[in-house]
């Protein structure tokens, strides 16, 4: 109630911008606001809206890869522990590492077929995952390559009218993004196996 309802409606969607990606389109904007209200001589808006920039600029550098073609991607990898198979799917969006995601998959009767066979607990994850998503990027890093991989890549092509390339990659940025997914999936595994601990001590 402090505010006129444009400029809750102007905070929500700078917000938005931001949690889609967009940050360097909001930080052009605040650079013109914060100009127009120096123009103008209302030095204490200039001044919250630098320190705004500031704040935003830092984030934004953070999440920051090294990655020159900017181009979309999701990072998957996974762990397998007590029949489960911890994955972890980072997001980059516009050159940034923009969201992590944790999920758990029943792994034990794709061990118990297939010998431990990751390729096909990778190919159940993408199928499962991206059946639901809204959107998929241009580029997917994977851990490894699974035998239906052409035939996925044709369906989630046709499916979101685009492109998708399927990447497993060796060196390079792509592969330190790989290892950095696995590093979290080794975590997440943990963070639930302690909670499973903790659950049954209680019972």
């Amino acid at each position: 109630g402090t505010v006129t309802p444009d400029t809750y409606n102007k905070i929500v969607q700078q917000l938005i911008d931001f949690l889609d990606g967009r940050g360097e389109k909001l930080i052009n904007k605040l650079e013109t606001e914060m100009k127009e209200a120096a123009v103008n001589k209302k030095f204490e808006q200039a001044g919250r809206l630098r320190d705004k920039l500031y704040a935003l600029t830092q984030m934004l550098e953070k999440q920051k890869i090294n990655d020159p073609d900017r181009v979309d991607t999701d990072i998957i990898n996974f762990t397998v522990e007590m029949g489960k198979a911890f994955f972890a799917l980072l997001k980059v969006r516009d050159g940034k590492l923009l969201d992590t995601e944790n999920f758990v998959l029943d792994a034990f009767e794709i061990q118990r077929k297939n010998e431990s066979d990751d390729a096909e607990i990778v190919e159940a994850f993408l199928r499962q995952y991206y059946e639901r998503a809204g959107d998929a990027p241009r580029e997917i890093l994977l851990p490894s390559e699974f035998e239906g991989q052409e035939l996925f890549h044709h369906w989630l092509s046709r499916e979101h009218k685009k492109n998708v390339i399927l990447t497993v990659p060796q060196r390079g940025t792509k592969n330190h993004l790989c290892i950095l997914a696995q590093k979290n999936a080794v975590a997440f595994a943990k963070q639930c196996r302690i909670k499973w601990m903790a659950a049954r001590a209680h019972e």
